[in-house]
């Protein structure tokens, strides 16, 4: 079993700096919402091709389940017969549905009833169950000519384009009429698919066989409005009407002409007349919904959707739409999620359900449901813009840059990506292209204040600050009141460096509006910039009346106590501003970094957990609270949370270290290796991470890369202490034991308050075997820190070395009087137990660990050696929890040699130690047990190989004699 000393995680964090932020405007979603409606919500033809095979579930067929219970009335099968045929003619397909159904109740047999049944599904949009009747028709005796247009038309309802495709092509026996109508089915099954050229293709050959098919007529008008020609588009449904005015599928696909024209008095019109003719009526119900949604009449639109059945999953997606419209974004989140079961590939439900996240301040899944529209339509400008916007937020320029490219290379004038791509060259540092792209979308809005003002930032970045001034105040004459041109004009006149006109401009705000809370900011950050820091502290002060617990205000109040030495004011300004501001990020981090710099670690911990459930996807939290969770022993939480930060954030130094950090407390060497290696590749010339490299080396056992990699640590600071006290180790390790005392000496000369100082002293005394000067040292170190219980733990070994065996286990016993619920020192006195042969008390203290931390990855694993002779089923059980929670090296070894007292577990033993030698190559006790395993599983000539080499390594490890036995067992 390989056991592991797990110390504390040290780290230390400083007060945050005064920062502001602009939030997303209310407005500026609201105007991607309406271009949303228009581009892509209303055009869903051009979606089509990109939705999911599903199977509508239809109102109709409740109605029918009520009907059919009457039963057949006597008549015979061709009097139901003639009785569907006349309410088919009347349009009453539900009624000719159950007469069809009651002709085959009498006769089951009876093929033309179920052609006509399945005709009527179809009319119905029941593609399913259309299908199911019209075989059954064919398999009773009905012509495959008279099925195989209708069975394709029943497949693309079921979206089976596919299977039209490769099974229902031109036959012979079909007339001209049926060819055509089988070839337009195919043209739009090919649109669907994407295959937009192959499907003009099929179209223009069935209107050359019957030029009045409404069908290929309808597909060709939805190849040209997926390419955004309404006229043609307009021409090929006016074709249609006149040969079929009442279709309506026809008057659907005018009503979407119409909404893209922006007609949508006439959509409207369209849509309800699709509705009062069709058979299949939810469909059409739900666009005219959607339209009415658009046109903002949502007492009509909510008429509509009541007439839906909630398995119809265009009424949850109308429904999200109105609770959008009216800022209910919690129940629009809602209603999204539930379409989702039926429209999960439709872009502009995953678009709305992005916004919808957003707002809501769930950046990640907004994230993920903008990416996901752009993977089903790469060319959503919206969807694009929204992205960018994340983007530039956050200030990832590199991703938004891209983003915006793509939708001004296919749109030149597109507003939005224009303003955008704006804001990004101001980011980067290039207001002349930044004021070109403004300059033209003035041009276009001359009236437009937030362009002005935009314009009025770039001008003073570029250094025409009385221009821009004018600008700014041109944008403050628009829209009089409107706080953001205000707080530009400061703002850009301080990033201007005109500190004194940016006050002036500030106190001219403030007079006009002496209650607005961002007026009174901005005076203050005047004044902090103009070096009048009371007048700045009043005026915060003055905006705590105005609005209690101001995030902004109460972070810059709590600056300036800490600035003051005020611990208890700063910590009061961040308390007070989360009663009114509950759960506020910012706030919440802030005073989680105030409790880790005064020790008060369990304070900081839910705070830290708060952040990090809010924003899974800031790096910052995610370290520190990773950070805090090894200091506290919980190096499996603080892995598996750390991990989930490396996918959002797989290159941030920070979260680059704890992981590393994390991935070595756990025993996964060789991943902490890698992910060092990653943090040096980013900062070559840091010192303090190759050191990490190096100590992921060593623990890994690969001491040649280890001695390169701290050498090459040391050459960049060779006075960064933890480096030079590597040094020592790494002397001691070559035997110069002259250089090592040497660097000690001068260590404990620079150093003599330091207890790591005196911590290596007491290991070069172990090595040239003077335990009791050791002992000594030690002592001053833990005189020196007498809070670290990593120095109690080690107190407490150098005792044991010392042959003060007795007295060894005192140090960590009474420090665990004091402090019950310390996982660290409890697990190494459990440790102490187990190196004494103390047996019932290790698996007392070990069971201890577990009732308060189930997942101590460690504990189990040791848990599980102690039980592996007394409680076998019970050791495999801990050793399979802690190869479930963390699969290393250490764990797997436990394990195998577990199984290995199993009868038929030799293989799993042999494989378990095999993927652990792949973790940690260097490990030779993993070596030994291998080479044990194989001997059991029956195969000597390997273990003779592992043991060979083994042994020809000259590595030191526990049971060297036994393997050395073993070998020789072998080979006689």
């Amino acid at each position: 079993m390989t056991t592991v000393l797990n110390y504390s995680y040290q780290s230390s964090i400083g007060p945050a700096a005064v920062q502001g932020q602009v939030g997303l405007r209310e407005s500026t979603i609201r105007w991607r919402t309406t271009t949303m409606y228009r581009s892509e919500l209303v055009n869903r033809s051009a979606m089509l091709p990109l939705q999911k095979k599903t199977r509508p579930a239809l109102l109709c067929g409740i109605l029918l389940l009520m009907l059919q219970g009457c039963g057949p009335g006597g008549l015979t099968d061709e009097e139901y017969l003639q009785r569907a045929r006349e309410a088919t003619a009347r349009g009453e397909m539900q009624s000719a549905v159950i007469e069809f159904k009651n002709a085959l109740k009498t006769n089951p047999d009876n093929a033309q009833a179920r052609l006509l049944l399945g005709q009527a599904y179809i009319e119905l949009g029941d593609g399913a169950s259309a299908e199911k009747e019209l075989r059954q028709a064919r398999s009773k005796g009905i012509a495959e000519e008279t099925v195989l247009v209708p069975l394709a038309n029943a497949l693309f309802l079921q979206q089976e384009y596919d299977e039209v495709l490769k099974n229902y092509t031109l036959v012979d026996s079909l007339s001209p009429e049926q060819q055509a109508e089988l070839l337009a089915v195919r043209g739009k099954s090919l649109l669907q698919a994407g295959n937009i050229a192959q499907a003009r293709l099929e179209l223009n050959k069935a209107l050359e066989l019957d030029s009045r098919s409404v069908t290929a007529l309808l597909g060709q008008s939805q190849i040209d409005q997926a390419k955004g020609n309404l006229v043609a588009t307009r021409d090929w449904v006016d074709q249609a009407l006149k040969i079929q005015p009442d279709n309506p599928e026809a008057l659907s696909q005018l009503g979407r002409v119409e909404e893209a024209d922006g007609n949508l008095e006439a959509a409207e019109e369209a849509y309800t007349r699709a509705i009062d003719t069709a058979a299949n009526k939810p469909k059409y119900i739900a666009q005219r919904a959607f339209l009415r949604i658009h046109r903002e009449d949502i007492e009509g639109a909510e008429k509509d959707i009541e007439k839906l059945s909630d398995k119809y999953p265009g009424k949850h997606f109308a429904q999200g739409l109105v609770h959008f419209q009216r800022k209910e974004y919690r129940d629009a989140q809602t209603a999204f999620e539930q379409a989702l079961n039926g429209y999960g590939a439709y872009a502009p439900l995953q678009y709305y359900l992005g916004l919808t996240h957003l707002l809501l301040g769930n950046e990640q899944q907004a994230d993920t449901y903008l990416k996901n529209v752009l993977n089903l339509v790469p060319e959503s400008g919206n969807a694009a813009n929204v992205l960018a916007g994340m983007q530039l937020r956050k200030g990832d320029l590199e991703k938004a840059q891209p983003l915006l490219e793509s939708v001004l290379e296919r749109d030149p004038d597109n507003r939005q990506a224009l303003e955008l791509m704006a804001g990004l060259e101001m980011m980067q540092g290039k207001p002349d292209q930044a004021i070109e792209k403004l300059e033209r979308l003035l041009a276009l809005n001359p009236d437009s204040a937030d362009l002005r003002s935009k314009l009025g930032l770039a001008l003073m970045a570029q250094g025409e600050v009385d221009q821009a001034t004018a600008e700014l105040e041109k944008a403050i004459a628009l829209e009089p009141g409107a706080d953001e041109h205000e707080l530009r004009l400061v703002m850009g006149q301080l990033q201007a460096g005109e500190n004194a006109k940016a006050l002036e401009s500030a106190e001219r705000w403030v007079d006009k509006s002496s209650r607005s809370v961002p007026a009174h900011l901005s005076l203050a950050w005047a004044f902090l910039a103009n070096r009048m820091g009371d007048q700045a502290l009043w005026t915060f002060e003055k905006v705590l009346e105005l609005s209690p617990g101001n995030p902004s205000a109460s972070h810059n109040l709590a600056v300036f106590a800490l600035q003051r030495g005020d611990i208890k004011q700063a910590l009061s300004y961040y308390e007070e501003s989360l009663k009114h501001h509950p759960g506020h990020p910012r706030i919440s981090l802030a005073l989680a970094k105030l409790h880790l710099l005064t020790g008060q670690d369990e304070k900081a911990l839910p705070l830290l957990e708060k952040v990090w459930e809010q924003q899974p996807g800031d790096a910052e939290p995610a370290a520190l609270l990773g950070k805090l969770l090894l200091r506290q022993g919980d190096a499996g939480r603080a892995l598996r949370l750390i991990r989930e930060a490396a996918r959002v954030t797989p290159q941030d130094p920070a979260v680059l270290r704890v992981l590393g950090t994390a991935q070595a407390e756990t025993g996964d060497y060789r991943g902490a290796v890698s992910t060092y290696q990653r943090l040096t590749a980013q900062k070559p010339e840091s010192a303090p991470d190759h050191y990490l490299l190096a100590q992921a080396y060593y623990k890994n056992g690969d001491r040649k890369n280890f001695a390169a990699v701290l050498e090459k640590a040391y050459q960049l600071d060779p006075t960064h202490l933890e480096i030079q006290i590597a040094m020592v180790g790494l002397l001691m390790q070559r035997q110069q034991w002259d250089q090592a005392r040497e660097l000690v000496d001068k260590l404990k000369q620079d150093h003599p308050g330091n207890p790591e100082v005196h911590v290596q002293d007491a290991q070069l005394s172990t090595a040239l075997n003077d335990p009791g000067k050791a002992v000594e040292a030690y002592r001053q170190a833990l005189e020196l820190a007498p809070d670290r219980n990593d120095l109690v733990v080690k107190y407490g070994l150098a005792l044991w070395q010392a042959g003060q065996r007795e007295q060894a286990f005192k140090p960590m016993e009474d420090w665990l009087d004091k402090h019950p619920n310390d996982g660290v020192v409890r697990y190494n006195l459990a440790t102490l137990y187990l190196l004494a042969d103390r047996k019932s008390e290790a698996r007392e203290a070990f069971s201890n660990i577990l009732d308060s931390n189930p997942d101590h990855i460690i504990a189990l694993n040791n848990l599980a050696w102690l039980l592996r002779d007394t409680e076998p089923k019970k050791a495999v059980a801990y050793a399979e929890q802690a190869y479930k929670l963390s699969p290393t090296a250490p764990v797997q070894d436990t394990l195998a040699m577990i199984l290995l007292a199993q009868p038929g577990q030799e293989a799993r033993a042999v494989r378990l130690l095999e993927n652990a030698l792949q973790q940690a190559p260097g490990n030779a006790e993993i070596h030994f047990h291998l080479a044990q395993a194989l001997v059991q599983s029956g195969d000597k000539q390997r273990a003779t190989q592992v043991l060979t080499e083994l042994l020809n390594s000259k590595a030191v490890f526990p049971g060297k004699q036994q393997a050395q036995k073993l070998l020789d067992e072998l080979s006689g």
